[in-house]
């Protein structure tokens, strides 16, 4: 064990020497940053005319979300501000939305848009609602029947929205911005890990020296596990990094909210059957993306232990990287294809591949994305390590 942390950290040296990796590494770190911060920045117009700056917005939107904090998201509620959404909805610019009265009529409308926005994104646009419960049921299978989902899924998720605890308003506008830019947050994890661990293996063909040295000082076996090890625990730390840095970011600018509500009360996730609270959701969105990321990781060592130089698994690499700007959302609705899209390595980690509504039935037991893809990537993991170990065996034999 002590023979292989010392060959572990002495792959880090190496990695760590890298120009590359330090420039991968800050140029996209900076850009997530950043992109947590550009809610901030800019300002809102109205024909050509400044009325509000993005900071005030936000005060808005803070203090509307105030204003329906705590309250139970029932029929009552939906009614009470239905009649001010009916009136903000007669508004025109120009005629009576001018740039004069535009911050007024957005600081008195503003709570009735939150909620109409919520209601759209779980309801569906339904009128006349008695029972928001019975509402968001009706919705959700409507959109699975739509999906082409077989009944036995249908009342899967029917039973499992049954499971959610009462919808009450909590303001989670961190939570909610964490979401949007999850997406993106992948993409760039990904292009740091490929450039970090494409040269672990194929560096040796081009040099030889390192591998010639350490392999008759202590074993070709221990130093492929050692640059596996390093691959690995380097993916897992850099993502970490991201995400919590991204995180605390996002709780600091816009506030942690209430972790412990509903996550249907976010409206990115309004939609879905799933019963967790937002941080388990956090919990989970972030557990997929660390597997996503070290499958990408793996699948780039292995590239990189058959390869002569590391331009092969950068380029294969960044390939798969690349697919996640396709965006999953164009491929949700087209049954096996979009369970297999979504257990893409990158891919996998964003709000749609985690809560998709596709199940996979195994002799009758249904299992949503977040179990049956990381038990897919197991395999999966064994096969990578095995084959760059035993590829990078043979190359020292030579």
């Amino acid at each position: 064990m002590r023979q292989l942390l010392y060959l572990t950290g002495y792959e880090y040296r190496k990695m760590l020497r890298r120009k590359s990796l330090w420039l991968s590494f800050w140029g996209c770190f900076l850009i997530v940053l950043f992109s947590g911060s550009v809610f901030f920045f800019g300002s809102t117009y109205v024909e050509g005319e400044k009325v509000y700056s993005k900071q005030e917005g936000l005060k808005m939107e803070a203090e509307a979300s105030k204003e329906l904090e705590g309250r139970v998201m029932d029929a009552a509620l939906l009614r009470e501000y239905k009649k001010d959404f009916a009136e903000y909805s007669t508004l025109e610019l120009g005629t009576t939305l001018l740039p004069e009265n535009y911050k007024e009529m957005q600081e008195k409308y503003l709570p009735s848009i939150l909620l109409e926005f919520w209601s759209m994104k779980a309801l569906g646009g339904a009128e006349n609602i008695e029972d928001v419960r019975e509402s968001h049921r009706a919705y959700l299978r409507e959109r699975l029947e739509k999906k082409e989902l077989s009944q036995e899924e249908i009342n899967w998720h029917i039973q499992e929205e049954k499971k959610q605890d009462t919808y009450i308003w909590q303001t989670n506008s961190g939570c909610e911005r964490f979401l949007a830019l999850q997406q993106s947050t992948l993409f760039f994890i990904g292009i740091v890990l490929v450039i970090g661990t494409a040269p672990l293996f194929a560096q040796e063909r081009s040099c030889g020296a390192d591998a010639l040295l350490l392999t008759s000082k202590l074993g070709k076996e221990k130093t492929g596990r050692a640059k596996l090890l390093a691959g690995f625990s380097f993916s897992l730390v850099v993502s970490l990094f991201f995400y919590l840095s991204l995180l605390l970011e996002l709780f600091l600018l816009y506030g942690q909210g209430d972790l412990q509500a509903v996550m249907q009360t976010l409206p990115d996730l309004a939609h879905v059957s799933y019963a967790f609270s937002v941080g388990q959701m956090l919990l989970l969105i972030v557990g997929c993306s660390l597997l996503s990321e070290c499958l990408l990781a793996a699948v780039v060592m292995f590239c990189s232990s058959k390869m002569t130089s590391a331009f092969g698994p950068v380029v294969i690499g960044l390939l798969l990287v690349m697919l996640n700007l396709l965006a999953a959302e164009r491929f949700q609705d087209m049954g096996i294809f979009t369970m297999v899209w979504n257990a893409i390595p990158v891919i996998f980690g964003s709000v749609s591949s985690v809560f998709s509504d596709y199940l996979l039935n195994i002799n009758g037991f249904l299992l949503p994305a977040f179990i049956y893809t990381p038990l897919i990537y197991l395999p999966f993991f064994v096969i990578l390590w095995v084959g760059a170990r035993r590829s990078f065996g043979k190359y020292i034999l030579r």
